[in-house]
């Protein structure tokens, strides 16, 4: 298992100097299914937008 998850979405309370602080997370297939195509295809479910105020 991966001990290191890298992440660019500066803008999640999850990201830490572009790596996920989450202690679980989860990655779907874009409109359902089991299989992407490409990475363009898949997204973090575990994403939350980061309280700057």
């Amino acid at each position: 298992m991966a001990r290191d998850v890298m992440c660019t979405v500066e803008n999640c309370k999850f990201w830490e100097n572009r790596n996920c602080t989450a202690s679980a997370i989860e990655v779907n297939v874009d409109g359902g299914g089991h299989k992407a195509g490409y990475t363009a295809e898949t997204n973090c479910q575990t994403f939350v937008a980061a309280n700057k105020g």
